[in-house]
């Protein structure tokens, strides 16, 4: 797999940082901005969120992905009967602590949703149904930039506004978060660390 340790791709900024040989995974990025200029493609107005999914302290979680495929299978139809026309990205992740996380990140039509109450409210919800757990603060925003500040959690394109290009590369740079190469590379064999939606040929 191809990393990139480029500032950025396709003419929009990315999170990595060469002297800290902390690069991006160029296919992740290629299917996140395929994925993002279809959705503009498609509305005029666009609503972006990025949410981490996290097991309770002390949860033995499988070692494949049943878990977020069983999420993201529910979730996405959710968000389909409310016609929010969602398109979505995760990817698994693990840290030093040897546990896999997930990080998801979620586009929808802007003109009928803006704010990211809705779907943290619902991802909570489906997610602690998922893992059988009632426990709070599994649904979180934790996406830093290359200097360690945190990145804000949602975003909003409007196709033709003055200041299009800057929220989409703002966006694109966000979401590149999920393509990043440090935390990868743990699952075991044969199991995929990431997963999108079907895109159009």
């Amino acid at each position: 797999m191809s990393i990139t340790y480029d500032s950025t791709y396709k003419d929009s900024p990315i999170l990595t940082n060469e002297q800290k040989q902390q690069g991006c995974h160029t296919h992740i990025l290629n299917k996140t901005h395929t994925m993002l200029e279809n959705a503009i493609s498609k509305h005029n107005k666009v609503f972006c969120t990025k949410f981490d999914l996290k097991y309770p302290l002390g949860y033995q979680p499988p070692q494949g992905n049943q878990h977020i495929s069983k999420f993201m299978s529910s979730f996405n139809k959710n968000l389909k009967r409310q016609k929010l026309d969602p398109h979505s990205i995760w990817v698994r992740e693990r840290t030093s602590n040897d546990r896999h996380h997930y990080h998801v990140a979620v586009i929808c039509d802007g003109n009928k949703i803006q704010s990211p109450y809705k779907i943290n409210k619902l991802a909570t919800e489906h997610w602690q149904r998922t893992i059988g757990s009632d426990n709070e603060g599994l649904v979180t925003y934790s996406s830093k930039d290359e200097q360690g500040n945190p990145l804000p959690c949602s975003h909003k394109i409007r196709r033709n506004s003055e200041d299009f290009k800057q929220s989409f590369d703002d966006c694109f740079r966000h979401l590149s978060y999920l393509s990043k190469d440090r935390t990868k590379g743990y699952a075991p064999y044969r199991t995929r660390e990431y997963g999108c939606s079907r895109l159009p040929k």
